[in-house]
């Protein structure tokens, strides 16, 4: 089922080379653009009366991503989730952003991929994926398309050369195994010694892509968090061998050089984690949030934000420096935490 999409917004959408996968998509910049803006959020219900996508517009960011939870549906059916789809792309806020110079990509977490909490076995996985392409206005007859339609999954690349940027998309849900409840209260799951996340296509795409010796900065998108192994919600350190499995690759990747840092949502707070050279950017939510959360994080190294948020990557390269800073957007645009990632 595709969107009713207007003449109108399939103008721009024709002039933009959207991320293709395992081919890798490059984005050039002009050789004078040093300066890159990436917004990313999470956790957006369609039906709240409020959002946050005239401030991301007002930020004019070269990309914003997606990083989970687009939307809520009521009920966890094809039906349901085609509309709340249908309800959020169609709103003036969204089609302003829809409609601006930003590329818009991302990826499903659990609510928008049509199961709470849901992997490998959920039984409308495939319309899920269906339904978000549209929604991210994917052409499923384009190259990306057919691409994205015969692998295990959603997963995304995309270069960046004049900025020696990387960014992969990872789909945590589609080849993950099923959580193991837990009998502890308060406690919703526990580690798994066996399963997986990722499939092992899906891994294999990953080391191809940070193969390259050309790439200086990686960002990783993960609907779920990596670092952060304190909370018993989903979560990497719900299956310890993936975890310990990826933090071994980007650490490999950090001592050759490679700027290491993933992009994370699904908590309904924000938070910025580190370990070693490894940096986590929480971004969530963009209406969905726990006013208050208050839980423990040894590897938190930034304020916890309880308030509807988004962030924005601020990206430029020097003739002899490249700095990246982080700065949290809350409404009416206010900056509610900025720091340097260093």
């Amino acid at each position: 089922m595709r969107f009713q999409f207007s003449a109108h917004h399939f103008l721009p959408i024709a002039l933009i080379v959207f991320f293709f996968l395992q081919s890798c998509a490059t984005y050039p910049q002009n050789e004078e653009h040093t300066k890159l803006q990436i917004a990313f959020g999470s956790c957006s219900n369609q039906e709240r009366d409020f959002d946050l996508f005239h401030e991301v517009v007002a930020g004019k960011p070269d990309y914003f991503i997606w990083l989970g939870d687009m939307v809520y549906p009521k009920e966890y059916t094809v039906s349901s989730l085609t509309a709340a789809y249908e309800k959020q792309y169609s709103k003036p806020s969204y089609a302003q952003l829809r409609n601006s110079p930003t590329k818009i990509f991302g990826i499903y977490d659990d609510h928008d991929y049509g199961q709470n909490d849901g992997g490998k076995n959920n039984p409308i996985k495939e319309e899920a994926r269906l339904l978000m392409m549209d929604f991210l206005d994917i052409d499923k007859a384009s190259a990306q398309g057919k691409t994205m339609l015969a692998q295990k999954g959603a997963y995304q690349r995309v270069q960046i050369p004049e900025l020696s940027l990387g960014i992969y998309i990872l789909d945590t849900r589609w080849s993950r195994s099923d959580l193991t409840p837990s009998s502890v209260q308060g406690q919703r799951y526990q580690s798994s010694t066996t399963g997986a996340i990722l499939s092992d296509e899906q891994w294999q795409d990953f080391e191809e892509f940070t193969s390259s010796d050309s790439m200086k900065t990686l960002l990783l998108v993960s609907s779920i968090q990596l670092l952060n192994d304190s909370h018993h919600f989903e979560k990497w350190g719900n299956f310890p061998q993936e975890r310990e499995k990826m933090i071994a690759k980007l650490e490999r990747l950090a001592s050759r050089g490679v700027k290491i840092i993933v992009l994370s949502g699904d908590r309904h707070f924000s938070e910025i984690s580190q370990k070693g050279g490894i940096i986590e950017v929480t971004s969530s939510g963009m209406t969905e949030v726990y006013t208050l959360a208050n839980e423990p994080n040894p590897l938190r190294v930034s304020p916890m934000i309880t308030e509807p948020n988004f962030a924005v990557l601020h990206i430029e390269k020097a003739k002899n420096s490249f700095q990246i800073s982080l700065e949290y957007i809350g409404k009416g645009s206010q900056k509610l935490y900025h720091t340097e990632l260093k």
